[in-house]
């Protein structure tokens, strides 16, 4: 790991965050867009979501034209479904709050949430994914303390 990224995971270690795991970035990424003029509710998007859960859809693929709002999108699921921070404040007043399984699934899930429209200044494909590897597990060894892990799994 290098010693900036090192520092980095320190301080969202510091803060109680995981760096993947938990983290705040969606929800600081979605609190900037939606005080922006420009911001156009679509949290409704989240309240068709919501009933995939447990189903055993596990994967749901958003879609959208380049520039058209897939990051937002991430960081709105984000920023809603994750442990890391309270959103009731951000999403009280949108059209999501109006849903019968708001305050079921607001902040109650457990999300890994990855940005990789970067590469972290790594040149080297391989050490970017072993990087990820090795920064996942250990949010997962830090959330998870109780369990047992297998060597050379997470």
């Amino acid at each position: 790991m290098s010693s900036a990224q090192a520092a980095v995971n320190q301080e969202k270690g510091a803060l109680g965050m995981g760096f993947y795991l938990n983290n705040n970035e969606p929800y600081s990424m979605y609190q900037e867009m939606a005080r922006s003029p420009y911001f156009v509710d679509k949290t409704a998007m989240i309240a068709e979501i919501i009933p995939r859960i447990g189903i055993g859809e596990k994967y749901i693929c958003v879609t959208r034209p380049r520039r058209f709002g897939k990051s937002v999108m991430a960081s709105m699921l984000g920023a809603f479904f994750s442990k890391a921070r309270d959103a009731k404040e951000l999403f009280d007043t949108m059209d999501i709050s109006h849903s019968p399984f708001y305050e079921k699934h607001l902040n109650k899930y457990n999300v890994i949430y990855m940005d990789f429209s970067g590469t972290g200044g790594f040149d080297d494909y391989g050490r970017y994914i072993s990087e990820i590897q090795a920064m996942l597990r250990e949010d997962l060894r830090g959330e998870y303390k109780g369990l047992p892990f297998r060597q050379g799994s997470v």
